[in-house]
């Protein structure tokens, strides 16, 4: 096919009638005109299987163009395009997603307008979950608010938290008391304490754990708190090698659980069919083709994984 061809052929590529489409629909909705494949898209997405532990977090449709869904996201590979809030398992298949489109994002769901944003994409995620799922997120998500809402739906929640976000009745030290007075390794925790209606003390839920490595880190957890400590190599400028330092299980499992949505963006960055454009339509429809064509070759490897191992298994019974 000449090169001029395929660009006339793709220029010209539908999803939906436009005539069809209303007014007031299209205020209800501005990705009214990719609606057809992310609703299909997304269908094959809740059907991926879902492990006890899965992360949230943010991704970019690349996008540079005009459009009226746009964001910018700081520190990320591709900083500008639109957002999406993802849910996925640690091997980074996508298992739940939501586009950000400002305020019509959460119509369908009123419930979520006393939340912010921030929450309100994580209540949303767990639309297709049953109770149980232990979730990573940083600290763009986590609140107080947040981590009992989940406890009330019956799910756990792990991440880093903003110190802005942290209630002042908490007896956290401040960094710079925390800095002078510990090494390097050090951690502290502070559980909510709550009350039974007699006004006896019951278990708290909610664990907020500062651990100090380079700097303070600060962590919220339902799951995990500072038992068992684990050890981890870290530099040291004043000895010139590596020296053991303590971290909190809560560190250690929110490091091994929370890239599932950085190594979709990695598996995407890989033979991605991105091109030149100034339709943010078209950009859409390629991406989330190729998030269809990485979640598949991902469950397909996970799926011949497992049939390797059992094959192994049965090859290693039969020689006992």
């Amino acid at each position: 096919m000449a090169r001029d061809r395929f660009f006339l052929i793709r220029n010209w590529i539908k999803l939906v009638f436009d005539n069809e489409i209303t007014a007031d629909e299209r205020k209800a909705d501005r990705l009214w005109k990719v609606r057809p494949l992310l609703d299909r898209i997304l269908e094959g997405c809740l059907k991926q299987n879902k492990p006890q532990e899965l992360s949230i977090d943010e991704m970019i449709v690349p996008f540079s163009g005009t459009c009226l869904v746009k964001q910018h996201i700081p520190n990320k590979p591709n900083p500008t395009g639109l957002k999406v809030y993802v849910l996925a398992n640690p091997n980074g298949i996508v298992c739940d997603f939501t586009v950000y489109q400002g305020p019509a994002t959460y119509v369908e769901n009123p419930e979520l307008e006393q939340f912010w944003q921030c929450e309100s994409a994580v209540l949303q995620l767990t639309r297709s979950l049953v109770p149980g799922h232990t979730l990573y997120a940083d600290r763009f998500f986590t609140s107080v608010r947040l981590a009992d809402e989940l406890l009330k739906k019956g799910f756990r929640l792990t991440g880093t938290i903003r110190k802005d976000r942290i209630p002042e009745t908490t007896d956290l030290p401040s960094d710079k008391e925390f800095k002078k007075a510990n090494e390097r390794g050090t951690s502290f925790c502070t559980v909510r304490e709550e009350k039974d209606k007699n006004g006896t003390k019951t278990e708290g839920k909610v664990a907020i754990t500062k651990w100090l490595d380079n700097n303070c880190v600060c962590m919220i957890s339902t799951a995990e708190s500072i038992e068992p400590l684990c050890e981890v190599k870290r530099w040291s400028k004043a000895s010139k090698q590596f020296i053991n330092v303590s971290q909190p299980k809560v560190i250690n499992a929110y490091n091994a659980k929370m890239g599932g949505v950085d190594l979709a963006d990695r598996m995407l960055s890989y033979c991605s069919s991105r091109a030149r454009t100034k339709k943010w339509t078209l950009r859409c429809i390629l991406h989330f083709f190729d998030l269809s064509l990485s979640n598949s070759w991902l469950q397909m490897r996970e799926t011949k994984q497992k049939i390797q191992n059992s094959s192994q298994k049965n090859s290693a019974i039969q020689d006992f």
